[in-house]
């Protein structure tokens, strides 16, 4: 089985649908169409993924530090989504650059497993 961790982007500086979105509330947090915003069309799209050979993971947010409150807040409405996690960029980057080190130790790892496997 398959595990996928999720992640979304969020934020943004709400230059490109202004005056309807601002720097404090970008589009993606905008009602635009249905009675969702663009995040919670988002999360509910990656949330239905799951299948019989896809396990899902918590969803990763990432957003800046100003739109973390609305991202939680609109995450709250969602009952059904699996995602508790909101990352600043800061954070997300640290993240990036240790999972980066995980794998590259893991393929690593996997290299001198194969190695010797053929000396047998």
């Amino acid at each position: 089985m398959n595990k996928i961790v999720p992640v979304i982007l969020c934020g943004g500086s709400g230059t490109r649908l202004w005056p309807l979105s601002r720097a404090g509330f970008p589009k993606q947090f905008l009602v635009l169409s249905g009675t969702t915003s663009l995040f919670q069309q988002a999360l509910a799209r990656v949330n239905s993924l799951a299948a019989s050979d896809i396990s899902l993971g918590e969803t990763l947010i990432v957003t800046g530090e100003e739109h973390r409150f609305l991202a939680l807040d609109q995450l709250r409405e969602m009952k059904q989504v699996k995602a508790t996690r909101v990352m600043d960029v800061k954070s997300a980057e640290f993240t990036k650059y240790a999972a980066n080190a995980m794998l590259a130790t893991r393929i690593g790892y996997s290299f001198l497993y194969a190695a010797a496997c053929q000396e047998q």
